[in-house]
């Protein structure tokens, strides 16, 4: 069902699946399955077991593809909402990166509130900010921030190391 889009409705005692004695233990012998479809994908299965033993008739069937064409567009809902919500924290956070940047604060201090910032906005474990070297033709680092905001003198002061040597 999920590989193909097909819905799928059978008899589990005649079936080869995987679980059918389990489900024939438990008393289950019809089971359905109805692709979930997002946008010509298939996103889910709707997935249903019952202890009749006759098929799931046209009727049923029916129903269930407008049950599954429910719980599709429920989940697209969902997914356009994460999406939304993520924009906006992405939004307040670029807010913020201006702010620190044009506040009164010195220079390492508005840098740092930055890449604090900017590590929130992407979603990364920490932000590291390079200022090119003109004359020498390299960059070097002038800020790394965790974003859970703690600091690690002798690892930045390793990378610093690290970052200048291989340059």
């Amino acid at each position: 069902v999920a590989q193909y889009g097909n819905t799928s409705a059978m008899n589990i005692q005649g079936s080869s699946i995987p679980a059918r004695d389990r489900l024939l233990a438990e008393g289950l012998h019809s089971m359905c399955a109805v692709p979930l479809a997002l946008q010509g994908r298939i996103a889910g299965v709707l997935g249903l077991l019952r202890n009749a033993r006759d098929r799931f008739g046209e009727a049923e069937l029916r129903l269930l593809h407008a049950a599954a064409n429910t719980i599709a567009g429920a989940l697209q809902n969902a997914g356009l909402y994460e999406a939304e919500q993520r924009r906006w924290q992405s939004t307040q956070a670029l807010l913020e990166i201006a702010t620190a940047s044009s506040s009164n604060l010195d220079l390492q201090q508005t840098l740092r509130q930055i890449a604090l910032q900017t590590a929130h906005a992407c979603h990364v474990n920490r932000c590291t900010i390079f200022l090119l070297d003109q004359e020498n033709q390299s960059i070097a680092p002038i800020m790394s921030q965790f974003a859970d905001g703690h600091a690690d003198q002798e690892q930045w002061q390793h990378f610093r190391q690290m970052t200048a040597e291989s340059v």
